[in-house]
C-alpha cells in the first residue's frame, strides 16, 4: 500500500520518536517525580522484582529498565532518566520492527496514538494502555508479515503471545484491536488465511479478552471501574451526552484535539467517495462505543488536575479516528503532500505537548520547595495538613511521600526528607515509613537509594508553613 511512501513514513515516524525520546530525557524529573512513575521506581527498587498490578502483564517491558538499574546498582539519576526514556525506547523498537515487517501504516498509527490526543498526559507515561497498544500493533504487524516458509507454530504462537501482552496490558486495548481486525476483514487486507484459520484466531482473541475481563472484575482497581459497564441500561446511552464527563471532554476536541477531528473528517470523506459504507459506519460506531464505555467508567466532570489521567483513557479513540485517514487518504496523496500533512500534524501535536511543560515544571518546583524548606528546618519526616487548595498545583498528591524521598536522594541529602499531604486529623506512626498507600518498616527500604530518618518522629504541621505558591 505504501510502496511510494515507505521511506517518507519511516523518516517521519523515527524522527518524531527521536524528538519524544529526547524530551523524555530533558524533562525526566517532571515525568518521573509525578505519581505513578515515582511510586513504581520506589517499588521496583525496594522489591527487586517486577511489580505487575491487576494482571497487566504487558507492563513488564517498561519496568525492566529500572529493575535492571537496581540490580546493577546504577546511580539513581541514571535509573530515573533511563526509566523515562525507556517508554520511547520500547516504542522506537516497536516501530523499527514494524518497518522490518513492511507494515509502515502500523508504525504511523503508533505515533499518531502517542501524539494525537496527548498534552498533559505526556508527563504521565505509566498507563499500561500505551504499552498494550504497542504490543497490539506488533502482534498485528507480525501476523501480516507472515510467509509460507514460516512455521505455523512460530507464526501463530508468537502472534498469541504478543496478543496476550496487548490484551493483558489494559482493557482499552481490546476495542482498537478488534476494530483493526474487523477493518482488515471488511477491506480484504487480512493476511492470506483460510476461513477456518481466521475463525480460530478470532476465537482465540475473544477467549484472551474473556479471561482478562473475568480476572478484571475481581481486581481491586479494575473491578469497580467495570461496574458501570456490567450494569449498563439502554437509557444510559442517551444520558451519556448529559454527563459531566461529556461536558468536560467535548470542548477539548475543538481545542486541544482538533487535529483528531480533522483527520477523522478527511478519512470519512474519503470513505464516502469510495462508497465504503461499512468501513465508515464501523468507524463511527466504534468511536461512539468507545466514548460510551469511557463515559460510563468515568461519569463525573473533571478539571485540569485530572486531564493527564483522562487523556490516557482517550488516546486509543484517537487511533481509531486516524485509521480511515491512514488507509483511505494517505495512499492517494503524493509523497510531498503527504510529508507536509504529516509534518504539520505532528508539529501541532508537539506544540501542545510542550505547552503542558510549565504546569509540570511548577509542580516539580512545589515539591522541591517543600523539601528544601523542611530540610532547612531539620524536619525529615513531615505530615503536611492541607490547609489550602492543592489540586491545581499538585494535580495528584498521593505520591508525595516517595516523590519527596526521590528528590532528596537526587540532592544527595542524608537523611532524606519525606513528606505526605494529609487531611486534617490524620494520625501518625513514627515507627514506620509513611509510603503512598501503606506504612512500612524502614528495614524494607533499599538502603542504597533510600535513607530516610528512621529515628525522628513524623511532624504534623500545616502546609502553609512550608509552601508558598
Amino acid at each position: 500500500m505504501f510502496s511510494t511512501h515507505f521511506v517518507m513514513i519511516r523518516t517521519v515516524v523515527l524522527l518524531l520518536l527521536l524528538l519524544l525520546l529526547a524530551g523524555s530525557l530533558v524533562w525526566f524529573r517532571e515525568r518521573m517525580l509525578f505519581a505513578d512513575p515515582g511510586f513504581m521506581t520506589f517499588t521496583l527498587l525496594n522489591k527487586g522484582r517486577f511489580a505487575i498490578q491487576e494482571y497487566r502483564y504487558g507492563a513488564w517491558i517498561t519496568q525492566l529498565i529500572p529493575l535492571l538499574g537496581g540490580w546493577l546498582r546504577a546511580p539513581l539519576p541514571v535509573i530515573l532518566a533511563a526509566y523515562s526514556a525507556g517508554f520511547y525506547l520500547f516504542y522506537t523498537v516497536t516501530a523499527l520492527l514494524l518497518f522490518r515487517f513492511r507494515q509502515p501504516e502500523l508504525a504511523l498509527l503508533l505515533v499518531l496514538y502517542l501524539t494525537l490526543q496527548v498534552t498533559d498526559g505526556w508527563f504521565w507515561p505509566n498507563n499500561e494502555v500505551h504499552q498494550g497498544i504497542a504490543w497490539m500493533l506488533l502482534a498485528l504487524g507480525w501476523l501480516r508479515s507472515g510467509t509460507a516458509e514460516r512455521s505455523a507454530v512460530l507464526r501463530y504462537g508468537l502472534f498469541f503471545l504478543l496478543s496476550f501482552f496487548a490484551l493483558f496490558s489494559h482493557f482499552l486495548v481490546a476495542l482498537p484491536f478488534f476494530f483493526l481486525w474487523s477493518w482488515w476483514r471488511v477491506a480484504g487486507s487480512l493476511p492470506p488465511l483460510s476461513g477456518r484459520t481466521r475463525t480460530l484466531l478470532t476465537a482465540g482473541l475473544l477467549a484472551l479478552f474473556a479471561v482478562k475481563y473475568y480476572l478484571g472484575t475481581r481486581g481491586w482497581y479494575d473491578g469497580p471501574k467495570l461496574e458501570g459497564i456490567r450494569r449498563l441500561r439502554p437509557e444510559q446511552i442517551l444520558e451519556l451526552f448529559h454527563t459531566g464527563h461529556w461536558r468536560s471532554m467535548a470542548p477539548l476536541f475543538i481545542t486541544r484535539y482538533a487535529t483528531t477531528l480533522l483527520l477523522l473528517a478527511g478519512g470519512a470523506l474519503a470513505l464516502v467517495r469510495k462508497r465504503q459504507w461499512v468501513l465508515l459506519a464501523g468507524t463511527i460506531l466504534t468511536l461512539l462505543l468507545y466514548i460510551l464505555l469511557t463515559g460510563l467508567t468515568f461519569p463525573d466532570a473533571f478539571g485540569r488536575d485530572l486531564l493527564f489521567y483522562m487523556e490516557s483513557q482517550w488516546m486509543a479513540a484517537g487511533l481509531i479516528a486516524a485509521v480511515p485517514f491512514v488507509y483511505a487518504v494517505l495512499p492517494r496523496l503524493r509523497t510531498v503532500t503527504a510529508t507536509w500533512v504529516l509534518g504539520l500534524v505532528f508539529l501541532v501535536r508537539l506544540g501542545w505537548i510542550a505547552a503542558s511543560q510549565p504546569l509540570f515544571a511548577e509542580r516539580y518546583k512545589a515539591v522541591a520547595q517543600i523539601c528544601h524548606t523542611l530540610h532547612s528546618k531539620g524536619i525529615h519526616n513531615g505530615l503536611l495538613v492541607k490547609d489550602r487548595p492543592v489540586a491545581g498545583a499538585f494535580l495528584a498528591d498521593w505520591g508525595t511521600p516517595v516523590e519527596s524521598l526521590l528528590y532528596s536522594a537526587l540532592q544527595g541529602w542524608e537523611p532524606q526528607v519525606s513528606f505526605q499531604l494529609v487531611e486534617p486529623g490524620a494520625g501518625t506512626d513514627s515507627g514506620r515509613f509513611q509510603s503512598c498507600f501503606e506504612s512500612m518498616p524502614y528495614g524494607a527500604l533499599n538502603r542504597r537509594y533510600f535513607r530516610p530518618d528512621s529515628l525522628q518522629p513524623y511532624r504534623v504541621l500545616p502546609l502553609s508553613e512550608v509552601w508558598v505558591p
